[in-house]
């Protein structure tokens, strides 16, 4: 599996801070979860979620962990989509709430060209990697095994927030 093409671009994305033998074993990790759970074909987030755990755990404790997290998602879909329709309807539901919540800065992406759906897929099936230094992103994960996604949704929330006087400015999509 690929996990959503995720995998293809985890050796350039994980290289920047994981030393290379967690590199080796963020691979089994993902090729036994691939293996074991042919269901998360496509799982954005979950190539991010175990290269956070693995930070703390070693490959069997994270396999556990991360198995745990495919039969509590299996169930309900509390953590983790393992389907690309799954993950669509997740990153769907977000600009609805970016709408009603940032009305103006809403405007502004679509003047710029961008597709907010697009914004909020290169967010989620990042884990915020591109916008969030790895000390915060371990915190959010702490808070995704508390919340769900609910926490992830909360932080898209938070960082537009925050970042929204900056956004405004923004003139076009390669700006933002």
């Amino acid at each position: 599996p690929n996990f959503g093409s995720i995998l293809e671009n985890i050796e350039s994305s994980a290289s920047l801070w994981l030393p290379p033998d967690k590199e080796i074993r963020l691979h089994r990790v993902l090729c036994v979860i691939g293996s074991k759970f042919p269901s998360t074909a496509y799982s954005p987030l979950l190539p991010m979620v175990a290269e956070l755990v693995l930070c703390f755990l070693d490959e069997h404790e994270a396999y556990d962990l991360l198995r745990a997290l495919l039969l509590r998602s299996a169930k309900s879909r509390f953590y983790l989509d393992s389907t690309r329709r799954d993950f669509e309807l997740s990153v769907r539901a977000l600009p609805y709430l970016m709408r009603i919540r940032f009305p103006g800065l809403h405007k502004v992406i679509v003047d710029t060209g961008l597709q907010l759906v697009e914004v909020v897929r290169a967010f989620l099936s990042t884990f915020f990697e591109d916008c969030l230094p790895l000390s915060l992103r371990i915190r959010i994960l702490d808070l995704f095994m508390l919340e769900g996604k609910l926490a992830l949704y909360a932080t898209f929330v938070a960082i537009f927030d925050i970042l929204s006087p900056e956004m405004k400015n923004v003139r076009s999509s390669d700006d933002f």
